[in-house]
């Protein structure tokens, strides 16, 4: 599913921080397009991402996701799941066999252009790039050289802002996914999402 312009992937905040409301999604789709929502892996005793939200975001076309190995089992209204770089290559391969084409299913790269590779051959609908131990962002050089060369979309995680996300949106990344502390800071999820989707627009033009 390649991408023609970058788009934007919202990581849901950490359930036992604070649970994700109709009122808080609703005012992010009113800054924009967003293409997915990842719900955290879901901890005992907190509610999970409700059928609500997940209902809300599917009809503005929002695709949901479960940030947890456990979705192979059951995606429970769910599209798909991200998979971390603690799922080894057997399970990826696994979880595109047991899920089917219709699942939307990503994973996290590895930190070696070897391990994107060996992932990126599993059959996942994209790759996300994290940081490495230490680090804010994922290098720019690991992003450049993957978009240059590959065909499967590539996701930037980490502390992304609007201070430093550009630079990745010019070397082709496919989706930003912005942290969770989206939800919490002093400016609405409305206008977080609309000054990303404004960024997005001016790098591209340039």
């Amino acid at each position: 599913m390649p991408q023609i312009k970058c788009r934007l992937i919202l990581m849901a905040p950490a359930l036992e921080n604070t649970a994700l409301d109709r009122e808080a999604l609703t005012s992010a789709i009113r800054g924009g397009d967003i293409a997915a929502l990842v719900a955290q892996q879901q901890t005992p005793g907190f509610p999970p991402l409700g059928n609500e939200i997940l209902d809300l975001a599917q009809s503005h076309d929002i695709a949901c996701l479960q940030a947890s190995e456990h979705a192979l089992n059951d995606l429970s209204g769910f599209d798909g799941a991200h998979l971390s770089v603690g799922a080894d290559l057997d399970t990826l391969r696994q979880a595109r066999q047991k899920l089917g084409k219709q699942a939307l299913l990503g994973a996290v790269a590895g930190p070696t252009r070897d391990d994107a590779m060996r992932r990126g051959e599993t059959g996942m609908d994209y790759l996300a790039f994290a940081p490495q131990a230490g680090e804010d962002l994922p290098t720019l050089e690991l992003i450049s050289w993957w978009c240059d060369l590959f065909v499967i979309p590539c996701v930037v995680t980490g502390k992304i802002t609007l201070q430093n996300a550009a630079p990745f949106i010019r070397a082709g990344a496919d989706f930003l996914m912005l942290p969770a502390s989206i939800w919490q800071g002093p400016q609405s999820p409305e206008s977080m999402i609309a000054a990303f989707n404004q960024l997005v627009d001016e790098v591209s033009l340039k």
